[in-house]
């Protein structure tokens, strides 16, 4: 179905005046007034339309489109103060209050902290003063956008063999072992270096030295460690630290840490200051 009640240029023109930005996921076929739409109102960049493909590309747009976007200039970026409150839920102790929001009796609801207006849901908008009222963990939420997780480091094999740990802090999966290393090939017998064998392009080559190198080439080969630090971003021995707690990750767990969860596991564990105390304290009152 085509729902167009009005001009769609015009409408464009309103949104490249207020300045607001549009990122549009396609569930369709690609249209071209989507991506003029998405182009114009992000400064000529059209890779905020795009159109899924399947429901993991889908999930992955949802998730790309929630991230806040990059300023462009300090022109559009001008910041202005938004005044909020923060209320707390009340519960009525004698008859039921209407809500202003919905006009509907409840008991318990969250009084605006500047008109004392009840609402019964947050985050809302006061209908009698207009003030923003939201609860703190809706601003935590975006806390990790501003302080993202710090990078984990890569752990060498040295360090994997002095950690005290052998699995992972968070999932406690057992680690990878250090690779031993291979032992020497034996040399090729010396009566076989007499013989002469025929390669593919007919040329004659003494099968002994040529036995010899390609062992020597074996046994160099054998020997060298696997150098996964080669790759960036790869540790060698598939441990990560964290570079605040110094806890040890697998893999999976980096990428749920960093992509998902946004805190770290061991940084979450440790005691907060004053809690050893507090526990000291809480023993000897008991033991008093």
């Amino acid at each position: 179905m085509s729902s167009d009640p009005g001009d769609i240029h015009s409408t464009l023109a309103s949104l490249v005046a207020d300045r607001v930005r549009v990122s549009i996921i396609g569930l369709s076929a690609h249209i071209a007034i989507c991506a003029e739409l998405c182009a114009r109102t992000n400064a000529g960049d059209a890779s905020t339309y795009r159109v899924a493909l399947d429901e993991p590309h889908l999930r992955d747009l949802l998730m790309a489109a929630t991230t806040p976007p990059v300023s462009r200039s300090l022109d559009h970026s001008i910041p202005s103060l938004l005044m909020m409150g923060f209320p707390s839920r009340s519960l009525a102790r004698g008859p039921a209050i209407a809500c202003a929001c919905h006009n509907t009796p409840v008991r318990e609801g969250y009084p605006c902290t500047r008109c004392a207006t009840r609402v019964c849901k947050l985050p809302a908008v006061c209908p009698a003063c207009g003030l923003t009222l939201i609860l703190s963990t809706h601003l935590a939420r975006s806390y990790h956008h501003l302080f993202p997780l710090r990078g984990w480091v890569d752990v060498s094999w040295a360090s994997a063999k002095a950690s005290p740990s052998d699995v992972c802090f968070s999932c406690l999966t057992p680690f990878p072992t250090a690779p031993r290393p291979l032992p020497l090939l034996p040399p090729p017998p010396p009566q076989q270096q007499q013989r002469v064998e025929v390669q593919q392009d007919n040329t004659p080559i003494t099968n002994g030295i040529a036995r010899k190198r390609r062992l020597e080439d074996y046994t160099d080969i054998a020997q060298a460690p696997l150098d996964r630090s080669a790759v960036k971003g790869i540790s060698e021995s598939g441990r990560y630290a964290c570079v605040v707690c110094g806890n040890h990750f697998c893999i999976d767990c980096d990428v749920f840490a960093h992509e998902v969860l946004h805190n770290c596991p061991g940084c979450q564990s440790l005691p907060h200051p004053g809690t050893d105390a507090l526990d000291g304290a809480m023993a000897i009152d008991t033991a008093a």
